[in-house]
């Protein structure tokens, strides 16, 4: 039987856990714990149960518990009446967890967390976020964070683990294919994949992306796609094999370099930024428009008729997805909502085009989620928000 203190201390791996914020050893401990231990398993199956949760929040009114839930913690270690350690022990593992662990999604749900948000809250997880790996002859297969798989074609092995999937190049290929053979990846929204080429280059693949690219390079370059969407790249130096990326607007080329395309086909832009090395760029229909970017310059592709444009780029919030942070400098309420979408299932409507144009700065964690992303806007005393079903509408605070 675990004591007072070995309770609290689960407590705080499972929020942990909860916010998926455990890795390696403290991981597989809670991994194992709930596998082993049928009456935990239940508890955190019901923590996770948005009806449970429901009906915590209906009892806020009724309980009084410190949201800093770790000086509450302090508190019960010091508790003065010792005899009654051994009873509350026997009864943690049944109230002080899920208690603890429901205070702390309560008051972490601020402010004013009622139904009407709770509905949207849960309305707006996307209904599912795996990854499709889609062969040359169409075959589908469902990346889940939870399905690991090895195979092997003609001339490389293909591993997914998690949310990693890598293609090796064999030591002794059979036969040179005669031609490339094309594999898609598409992530849906809220989702993402971390990709190595079998030259060993790197690619971090954003949410709602779609890339195609070969198993195995054949030719004088090493071509890739972006259909749509956005991806982090670092890649591999081969001085007589360039790296060629084509999006729908244009095309890039470097040897070995690190760079962030983004390219959604709902943004009028299709925007490059270099972090290290060198790229040189052209609209995808005229040969004669190129340019060189610098570290820290980015170029703006719009149309063959528009030339392109180079800026110095804000690196840290053009690679802020890839560390799973929201950084907004300056941005619109409107670019703000639109890069949430990426993210969450939802629809948004401004009361009016200056509410959509109200700018905010801030950095805020992904894990922390869009609720208290929302509260942090509704603190500035700026905006104020009303919630039906999956829509949310914004609206002036003083209205």
């Amino acid at each position: 039987m675990r004591n007072i203190e070995e309770n609290l201390e689960l407590s705080q791996l499972l929020l942990k856990y909860l916010k998926d914020e455990l890795k390696g050893v403290e991981k597989e401990k809670v991994d194992k714990l709930l596998q082993e231990d049928s009456e935990l398993k239940i508890m955190y199956d019901n923590i996770r149960n948005k009806e449970y949760l429901k009906n915590q929040i209906s009892l806020r009114r009724n309980i009084d518990i410190d949201p800093k839930w770790n000086d509450q913690s302090q508190k019960i270690k010091q508790y003065a009446f010792r005899k009654r350690l051994m009873y509350m022990s026997r009864i943690a593992a049944t109230i002080l967890i899920p208690t603890l662990i429901a205070a702390y999604l309560v008051f972490n749900l601020q402010p004013s967390f009622d139904d009407t948000k709770f509905e949207f809250a849960a309305n707006i997880i996307p209904v599912s976020t795996e990854t499709q790996l889609i062969s040359e002859s169409g075959e589908v297969l469902e990346l889940m964070e939870t399905s690991d798989f090895q195979i092997q074609l003609k001339s490389v092995k293909v591993r997914n683990e998690g949310n990693q999937l890598v293609y090796k190049e064999l030591t002794m290929v059979p036969v040179t294919p005669a031609k490339e053979e094309i594999h898609t990846l598409i992530t849906a929204k809220g989702g993402e994949h971390f990709l190595t080429l079998s030259d060993g280059t790197k690619i971090w693949v954003n949410s709602e992306s779609e890339i195609k690219y070969p198993v195995h390079f054949i030719g004088n370059t090493r071509k890739v796609e972006i259909v749509k969407g956005e991806a982090y790249f670092e890649v591999t130096y081969d001085a007589s094999h360039p790296f060629i990326v084509a999006t729908q607007k244009g095309v890039i080329e470097v040897l070995g370099t690190s760079f962030n395309v983004r390219a959604y086909d709902d943004e009028v832009a299709n925007i490059t930024t270099l972090i290290e090395g060198s790229v040189s760029l052209r609209h995808k229909f005229d040969e004669n428009s190129t340019v060189k970017l610098n570290p820290g310059q980015q170029a703006r592709l719009i149309n063959v008729n528009i030339k392109i444009r180079i800026f110095n780029a804000d690196i840290e919030s053009v690679v802020a997805w890839k560390k799973r942070q929201f950084i907004f400098k300056s941005n619109s309420l409107e670019d703000i909502f639109h890069e949430l979408s990426r993210w969450y299932d939802f629809d948004v409507v401004f009361e009016n085009d200056e509410i959509r144009n109200k700018k905010f700065r801030g950095k805020v964690n992904r894990s922390a989620g869009m609720i208290q992303i929302i509260g942090i806007l509704e603190k500035t005393q700026r905006v104020k928000f009303e919630y039906k079903n999956k829509t949310i509408r914004v609206k002036d605070y003083i209205n």
